[in-house]
């Protein structure tokens, strides 16, 4: 599979520093910086792959990992979910 986006949102936004995300493949960031949702911002898109790409291929068998490398700190972000848009190679 190519991926060509990612789409995150929250069903409670964070409050007082940002909500940030990383998703990897094998222990590797897909992304070229950490998805950070802004104090009270409930959604974001990325299309910046690791170096600067638009895309970034999945093989047969890889590891995803989404990562929470911070939460928030006045109010946790929570309901995560993470969206994948793409095409089959």
């Amino acid at each position: 599979m190519v991926l060509t986006r990612l789409y995150f949102s929250v069903t409670t936004p964070a409050a007082g520093s940002d909500l940030q995300v990383d998703v990897e493949d094998e222990g590797t960031s897909l992304l070229n910086a950490v998805a950070a949702f802004q104090t009270n911002n409930a959604e974001i898109s990325t299309g910046g792959f690791a170096s600067a790409a638009n895309s970034y291929t999945l093989t047969k068998g890889d590891l995803l990992t989404i990562d929470i490398d911070q939460i928030g700190s006045t109010t946790a972000g929570a309901g995560l979910k993470v969206f994948f848009f793409g095409y089959r190679t």
